[in-house]
């Protein structure tokens, strides 16, 4: 009897934790079918705002350091390839897809805050030997040409596919790197091309919710004490 009082009451506990605000996932291209998609767009949900920009680029991410140059702006697209090949990519590649010379950046500066946790970019078309890199950095003040690139050393990781068939990878960003990236995301291929298919910001409890949580269980675990003390 006393471990069901227990269970009770601390579900009815999680059960009145609410987030401040609902997870907010972009999926992309979204509702758009043009190409190309310009140089920047800004893709909508919830009245949460994801600007894409697209780049030329050239990066180092088989040896340290790390880097990434930003050489140049390029129009971003639309692909509407069906499961896997869906997302967010460069026009100018053969396939609309990111590849080893260009970058999407996400910037999510307008929309990312404390009430967020992790972010959560998902990447399709990712191939057999193919791969991608991610960095974090604020956006240029001036466009990047190659005689004056942009250089971001914020290397968050890379992820080659080494199996024999397409997938969708995921790759999550914490909410340090997050502040260490001024809420701005690099997606680059490191090898063959990707595309971008969603970003997601997870949401978090309200500070007085926790409170709640461990007070509520607190109770909930005194109670079980005085009644097994009183029944003994």
């Amino acid at each position: 009897m006393v471990n069901r009082v227990l269970f009770i009451a601390a579900a009815a506990v999680l059960l009145m934790i609410e987030p401040v605000h609902a997870d907010i996932v972009w999926t992309l291209p979204g509702s758009y079918t043009g190409n190309p998609l310009a140089t920047s767009y800004t893709f909508t949900q919830s009245g949460n705002d994801l600007t894409a920009y697209g780049y030329n680029s050239t990066a180092t991410i088989s040896s340290m350091p790390e880097s990434l140059l930003l050489t140049g702006t390029t129009d971003l697209s639309a692909k509407n390839g069906g499961i896997g090949e869906t997302g967010v990519g460069i026009q100018s590649d053969s396939q609309k897809e990111i590849n080893t010379t260009s970058t999407v950046a996400l910037d999510l500066s307008s929309s990312y805050s404390s009430a967020y946790g992790d972010v959560t970019i998902t990447i399709g078309s990712v191939q057999k030997n193919e791969g991608f890199a991610v960095f974090g950095g604020s956006l240029p003040t001036s466009t990047p040409t190659t005689g004056s690139p942009y250089k971001l050393s914020d290397y968050l990781g890379q992820f080659t596919n080494s199996g024999s068939s397409n997938v969708v990878y995921t790759f999550i960003v914490t909410p340090t790197e997050m502040a260490a990236a001024k809420d701005v995301l690099y997606v680059t291929a490191a090898s063959g091309n990707v595309v971008i298919q969603t970003v997601a910001m997870s949401s978090v409890p309200e500070p007085g919710t926790l409170t709640m949580l461990f007070t509520g269980l607190a109770s909930a675990t005194g109670l079980g004490w005085y009644r097994r003390r009183k029944a003994a």
